[in-house]
C-alpha cells in the first residue's frame, strides 16, 4: 500500500477513535499517520467500496496504473451453438448477355467426284471421260481404277454410279464395280446387266457407309468386265459427310 493510502487510512482510524470514546488526551490530541500503522495491518477488505477514489492517489501512482502493460491474452472460449439459418437474400441483378457462340457442325456436308482428265488412263473419245477396261476372258477380274478421291477423318455415305460401254453389242458381258478404302475392299459390290454396244451404256449404282480414321483415307472405285469383250467405264460419286448419333 502506498503512502497516500496509508494517510487516508490513518485519518479514518483517527476519526473513529475520536468519536468512539474518551481516551487519553495524548492520543486524541494528534492525528494518526501511516507511521502509526503496522505494515500490512490494513487490507483492501477493511476499506468501504469506493472509499478511495482516483483523486486521493498521487499523480505518479495514477500514471503508473494507467500505463501498465496488457495482461496475457486468455484462451478462446468454447464455440456456441449454430444460429438459425438466415432468410434467402433478394435475387441478384440480371447478368449481361453472353457472346455469340461459334457455329456448330452441320448435320451433313456433300460434294461430288467424277471420272475426268485427272483420272489416270481416262480418254474422252466417246464424249465422256472413260477408262479402258480389259475383259477377264474367263479368268479372275481385271480391276481398273476409274475414280479416286481422298477423305478426311469422319463418317460418310458414298453413292457411286458407274457406266460401262462395249464395242460388240451381242456379247454376253456385264460390268462389276467395287470400292476400296486404303486398298481394303469395302463390302457391297454392284454390277450391271448385260452390256450393250457403244451406242448405249449399261449403268449401275449403290451406296456405301465409310468410316475414315484419323489421318484420312483414299477411296478407289474400281471396275472390271466379266466376259470376252473389252470396253470402257467411268463413274461419279456423291459423298455426304454425316454426324451420326451415338446408338445405344
Amino acid at each position: 500500500m502506498n503512502r497516500s493510502t496509508k494517510v487516508s487510512l490513518s485519518v479514518l482510524t483517527a476519526a473513529a477513535i475520536f468519536v468512539g470514546g474518551t481516551t487519553t488526551g495524548a492520543v486524541a490530541g494528534r492525528l494518526i499517520t501511516g507511521d502509526d500503522i503496522a505494515k500490512h495491518a490494513v487490507a483492501s477488505r477493511h476499506l468501504a467500496p469506493e472509499s478511495v477514489g482516483p483523486n486521493k492517489l498521487k499523480a505518479g501512482l495514477l500514471d503508473e496504473i494507467r500505463s501498465g502493460q496488457d495482461g496475457t491474452p486468455g484462451t478462446d472460449g468454447t464455440a456456441g451453438p449454430a444460429g438459425p439459418a438466415g432468410k434467402d437474400g433478394a435475387p441478384g441483378a440480371k447478368g449481361d448477355k453472353g457472346d455469340k457462340g461459334d457455329p456448330g457442325d452441320s448435320l451433313v456436308t456433300a460434294w461430288s467426284r467424277i471420272t475426268d482428265d485427272s483420272t489416270p488412263g481416262a480418254d474422252n473419245g466417246l464424249g465422256a471421260w472413260l477408262v479402258p477396261i480389259v475383259a477377264n476372258s474367263g479368268g479372275g477380274d481385271t480391276e481398273t481404277t476409274i475414280l479416286r478421291f481422298g477423305l478426311p477423318e469422319g463418317t460418310y455415305v458414298v453413292d457411286v454410279t458407274a457406266q460401262f460401254f462395249l464395242g460388240d453389242p451381242f456379247s454376253e458381258d456385264y460390268g462389276v464395280v467395287t470400292l476400296y478404302q486404303d486398298a481394303d475392299n469395302i463390302p457391297g459390290t454392284i454390277w450391271t446387266g448385260n452390256l450393250p454396244g457403244t451406242a448405249e451404256a449399261a449403268q449401275t449404282s449403290g451406296g456405301h457407309v465409310v468410316t475414315v480414321p484419323p489421318g484420312g483415307s483414299t477411296i478407289d472405285v474400281v471396275a472390271s468386265i466379266r466376259g470376252d469383250e473389252d470396253g470402257a467405264a467411268g463413274a461419279q460419286a456423291i459423298i455426304t459427310k454425316v454426324n451420326p448419333p451415338q446408338l445405344g
